[in-house]
C-alpha cells in the first residue's frame, strides 16, 4: 500500500476540517495472518506485520505489529465483497520522523509509539482473493503513554491486497 501523510491532527480529521497533506509519502508491505474466527465466522482476529519506507519529507523505514479485528460480512458482498478492520499495536521508525517532529508533537517525538490502522477492502465477488484496500495509518502516544506524545503522523493510503 502507499500513501501521504496529512498534516492534520487525528480530531480534527473527523470533526470534518478541510485536509491537507505534507510534502511526505509511505509505500509498504503488510502481510496479515487470520489467527481465529469469531462470531460464527462473519469476523476474524488477524495479526499484521508491516515494513514501510517513508520518503519525501521524511526518508527513513517504519516497521509496525498489531493485532487485527476484521468484520468479513456485509448485506451487499454478493455485489462488492466488504471488510473493515481495525488494528493496534506498535510502530519503531529507524529515526525519530521528520516531519513529526516538525508538525504534530512540537519537538517531543519518541520511536517507538502506539500505531492505530483503520482499513477497509474492497472485493469483486468473481475475484475475491484481490481486493482495493483503502487504509488509515496513524502513530502516536496513545494518550501520552509513550514518551509523552500526543498525536505524531496520519497516513491515508490506498493498496491492493492479495488473499492467500
Amino acid at each position: 500500500w502507499s500513501g501521504r501523510l496529512t498534516t492534520e491532527n487525528t480530531t480534527d480529521l473527523w470533526t470534518g476540517s478541510q485536509w491537507s497533506f505534507e510534502n511526505s509519502y509511505v509505500a509498504g508491505l503488510a502481510v496479515s495472518k487470520e489467527l481465529f474466527p469469531v462470531f460464527s465466522d462473519k469476523a476474524a482476529i488477524e495479526t499484521e506485520l508491516q515494513t514501510l519506507r517513508h520518503f519525501g519529507g521524511q526518508d527513513h523505514w517504519e516497521f509496525t505489529g498489531m493485532l487485527l479485528f476484521r468484520w468479513k460480512e456485509f448485506p451487499w458482498d454478493e455485489h462488492v465483497d466488504t471488510s473493515f478492520a481495525i488494528g493496534d499495536g506498535l510502530s519503531l521508525p529507524t529515526e525519530l520522523p521528520a516531519e513529526e517532529l516538525n508538525a504534530h508533537t512540537r519537538g517531543n517525538s519518541g520511536r517507538l509509539l502506539n500505531s492505530v490502522m483503520m482499513e477497509i477492502t474492497l472485493a469483486d465477488p468473481e475475484l475475491p482473493e484481490w481486493a482495493l484496500a483503502l487504509r488509515y495509518h496513524h502513530r502516536s502516544g496513545f494518550f501520552r503513554t509513550f514518551s509523552d506524545v500526543g498525536e505524531a503522523s496520519t497516513v491515508f493510503g490506498l493498496g491492493l491486497k492479495r488473499h492467500f
